[in-house]
């Protein structure tokens, strides 16, 4: 079909013949429980080309994605070092329609030493990233990408997302997913974005050899105001989950990722267990039962009837390790006795080490072996709901 009009549809033929027909045609031509007595030799040889039966066979082929051109830039979700989510440096190589209309990429990443990685495309795609092209505007609240040696990453270094908490005009501020904070300047190393050049010049030696004020960024998606204030990347994020005996627990995780969707909510993306490359999405509620994000710079007090979460060994849950709710009873000197969810009673000093608590630093500390070995009073407690003081 190379025309149409609503009601007539001109038809390019195979022998190079081109006719215009009504469309849709007769119901009984169609119909092949009569079209067997309608349709004859003599009926078709009869037949004005403005009446010929016409049957769609195939849906209209569409254009490629705009976006998408042979040898650009795809980053590729991987993880590296302790499993933290990365994106490995591809390009895309084939572009192809399949037979369901569908367009099919294949990308080689990472580039250091290029395998086959096949994708649907889509406009909202979770396994792979496109920066925009031109370049969005650097300002607060952009999403970039900056690049970090990583030995256990394939090609020993990625690319790792963070958020643009500032921007003085020739700085930038990023808080990463690891909670790490960096301050680069932009533009910097522009030679090393050439996707042409990159391959050469984003190598292991050089990645692991920049300073992070020099290291180049790429802004990978624009800013988007108005999100909650306790959304910030790296933040632990604690999933509902469960452990022995189908008892409820909650893994360690973090927020790795936040948008806007077409349901017009915030939604979250958390990697959960840490050590893992498992990523949960979840629609943002401050009054969620799927997730707990725990805020330090809004830390409950402690004291008798708060709740907290305590960490134990459990070979069955995720991991092998995981947080478990209780009740404070009891609070005299540094010293929390606490009824857990499964009737267990423990004694915890409190407030625990900064290093177990901090999750840049317990990412770590807190795994199934240094967990199940723990001394319960040494076990680090986390408050996450105060006291309720109303009356009964």
């Amino acid at each position: 079909v190379t025309a149409w009009d609503g009601t007539h549809a001109t038809v390019k033929y195979n022998d190079g013949s081109e006719w215009t027909t009504k469309y849709p045609p007769r119901e009984q031509v169609m119909d092949i429980r009569h079209s067997e007595d309608v349709l004859s030799l003599s009926a078709v040889e009869k037949m004005d080309a403005a009446n010929i039966a016409l049957i769609v066979i195939k849906e209209a082929k569409r254009d490629a994605p705009k976006e998408m051109k042979i040898g650009m830039r795809v980053l590729v979700r991987s993880s590296g070092m302790n499993s933290r989510p990365c994106l490995m440096e591809g390009r895309l190589k084939e572009l192809k329609e399949r037979r369901d209309g569908r367009w099919q990429l294949t990308v080689y990443a990472p580039l250091a030493n290029p395998k086959p990685h096949t994708f649907m495309y889509s406009e909202n795609p979770s396994s792979y990233v496109v920066p925009p092209d031109p370049e969005l505007k650097m300002e607060v609240g952009v999403r970039v990408v900056g690049c970090f040696g990583d030995g256990e990453a394939e090609g020993k270094w990625a690319w790792y997302e963070g958020d643009v908490t500032a921007w003085d005009g020739t700085t930038a501020t990023v808080e990463y997913t690891d909670s790490t904070i960096w301050k680069t300047q932009y533009p910097s190393r522009r030679e090393m974005l050439n996707i042409e050049e990159s391959e050469k010049l984003l190598t292991r030696n050089t990645v692991q050899s920049l300073h992070p004020a020099l290291m180049p960024l790429l802004i990978i998606r624009e800013a988007k105001k108005g999100a909650p204030e306790e959304l910030r990347l790296g933040k632990r994020v604690l999933v509902r989950s469960t452990g022995a005996n189908g008892a409820p627990c909650l893994l360690e995780g973090r927020l790795v990722d936040f948008d806007v969707k077409e349901d017009e909510k915030w939604h979250i993306v958390v990697n959960a267990p840490l050590g893992s490359t498992k990523r949960r999405e979840f629609v943002y509620d401050v009054d969620a039962t799927e997730y707990v994000i725990v805020s330090p710079e809004k830390e409950h007090k402690m004291g008798v009837d708060s709740r907290v979460v305590g960490c134990f060994g459990d070979s069955q849950a995720e991991g092998g390790w995981a947080w478990y709710e209780g009740v404070v009873v009891g609070w005299d000197n540094g010293r929390a006795t606490v009824v857990y969810t499964d009737g267990t009673t423990w004694t915890s000093r409190y407030p625990p080490e900064e290093r177990y608590v901090d999750i840049k630093q317990s990412e770590g500390l807190l795994n199934r072996h240094s967990v199940s070995g723990m001394n319960p009073e040494d076990m680090p407690l986390i408050v996450i709901s105060p006291p309720d003081n109303s009356p009964s």
